[in-house]
């Protein structure tokens, strides 16, 4: 990438973009260098090459603000979650996580909700916590004010007590169905 002057790369950015400068986002290109977020001007999926096992040709393609060209491994989803806007939490919201086949004292995994990852799509504020939490299907949020509300389809239970004891009424009413299944 040839040099270019920062006002004048700046100029080039739409006007939206221009208002999130101050945000420096990375990503890691296929030759290793790092590509600033906000001189990504357009995305598209790597075209498949003649040759190339299907692993290593499943990544993008970025056209930056200069004009030049940027390859990434990570596919156009990755790099759609990258930038999304991503805002601190509020104290006191917690992730609950019913976990199966723990002691009742333990049958609660309470995450602490460090941020609020924002879904350009359906504006939908996602958890963010710091474990691995990519087997959840729901996420079920306890607020500061003692409720509960489920992300997935928006029920919000009065208290903790509450959403557990619909918690393991589903648990039950699946296994019941998945027993008939057999």
């Amino acid at each position: 990438m040839r040099g270019v002057d920062r006002a004048e790369l700046l100029d080039r950015l739409p006007e939206d973009r221009k208002i999130e400068q101050t945000k420096m986002r990375f990503l890691r290109t296929t030759t290793g260098a790092l590509i600033n977020t906000n001189y990504i001007v357009h995305v598209e999926p790597e075209k498949p090459v003649k040759g190339v096992a299907a692993p290593l040709a499943t990544g993008s393609i970025a056209t930056l603000a200069d004009g030049e060209k940027a390859g990434f491994f990570s596919s156009i989803d990755d790099i759609e979650k990258a930038l999304q806007t991503v805002v601190p939490a509020g104290p006191g919201f917690m992730l609950l996580r019913l976990v199966l086949d723990a002691p009742e004292e333990k049958e609660i995994q309470r995450l602490p909700v460090v941020a609020w990852r924002i879904d350009q799509y359906s504006a939908v504020a996602h958890p963010v916590v710091c474990e691995d939490v990519s087997d959840m299907t729901s996420f079920d949020v306890l607020q500061p004010t003692g409720e509960v509300v489920n992300g997935r389809d928006g029920v919000v239970y009065a208290n903790e007590a509450d959403w557990l004891a619909d918690a393991r009424a589903k648990v039950n009413r699946d296994d019941r169905v998945l027993a008939k299944t057999k």
